[in-house]
């Protein structure tokens, strides 16, 4: 029996005993008529250690669906999701436990199949979206701008429809906040600058009046700088359909087309003089060197 099977086999009792050992903590709290600053930190740390063995399923979960979709994708939906889901939509779920699931719905939706997409998408987007307000967390900003971008690129236009306007105002809330770019929170605001972009790339509507907006503020914010990672991601992303001649693209007046080559001059000038930012991973400096080419 390979790894992978074998962790099928346990990942499901491995939730279950940290839901009930969770569960019982939480009793054992309510049922305390004196806790102290010493007895409630020592819950909060009993309490965490099972969240760790969420957290390991959640990323274990996202690499298995990753490379095994086939073979592992019904059973993380009839064994895995309901349990993510159940916490998800628990009104009492900590900070950590809405984070980890916010996380396995994102690899989920992303490397699930379309169908299981199709199905998932208008429930997991509409919590997604519950989520967001007045949410303090960064790490769940993230994590949620993240999943918004996948939704579009894997959301037919009729389906992401109801969402978008919504998605945006999230967009653009995030983006212009005045510490948007701060240290601490560059990176997530980032993050939701790549959803942005593929809000404006895979979404776009000629009609809605807010499409170019969106397309035109993604390029204006481009290079992504704090989280190579994601850098690298969403500049291979336009890089290739700069050269794959995306019609959306392509269908941007010369005021558009002048932005986008002042946006592919900062990446190149970023990547050059700030190697150690590591904007571009090889395959993105070849592209990069290829539409440099092409406009020459």
């Amino acid at each position: 029996m390979c790894i992978r099977d074998r962790y099928m086999g346990a990942s499901k009792q491995i939730l279950e005993i940290s839901e009930k050992n969770k569960t019982s903590i939480m009793k054992d709290y309510d049922e305390q008529e004196d806790c102290d600053e010493d007895k409630e930190e020592e819950f909060k740390q009993n309490y965490e250690e099972y969240n760790d063995l969420m957290q390991m399923c959640m990323e274990l979960h996202g690499i298995l669906i990753k490379l095994y979709r086939v073979k592992i994708e019904k059973f993380i939906i009839n064994n895995i999701a309901p349990f993510f889901y159940k916490s998800i939509m628990r009104a009492s779920s900590s900070e950590f436990e809405i984070l980890y699931c916010v996380c396995f719905f994102d690899d989920l939706l992303e490397f699930g199949s379309q169908e299981v997409f199709n199905k998932a998408f208008p429930e997991i987007a509409k919590k997604f979206l519950s989520l967001t307000e007045n949410q303090e967390s960064d790490d769940i900003i993230q994590s949620i701008g993240y999943g918004f971008g996948v939704f579009a690129m894997k959301a037919d236009k009729a389906a992401f429809a109801p969402f978008k306007s919504s998605i945006l105002q999230f967009i653009a809330k995030t983006v212009s906040a005045s510490d948007a770019f701060s240290e601490e929170k560059a990176v997530s605001t980032e993050c939701v600058v790549g959803a942005l972009g593929k809000v404006g790339l895979y979404q776009y509507d000629s009609n809605d009046g807010v499409s170019q907006e969106a397309l035109v503020k993604f390029v204006e914010l481009l290079p992504l700088k704090n989280e190579p990672e994601e850098a690298q991601n969403v500049h291979r992303l336009i890089l290739k359909e700069i050269l794959n001649k995306n019609q959306v693209l392509v269908s941007q007046g010369a005021e558009f087309q002048h932005k986008l080559e002042q946006a592919i001059g900062r990446i190149k000038e970023t990547f050059n003089k700030n190697p150690e930012l590591e904007i571009l991973d090889d395959e993105g400096a070849l592209l990069l060197q290829s539409v440099l080419g092409s406009s020459s």
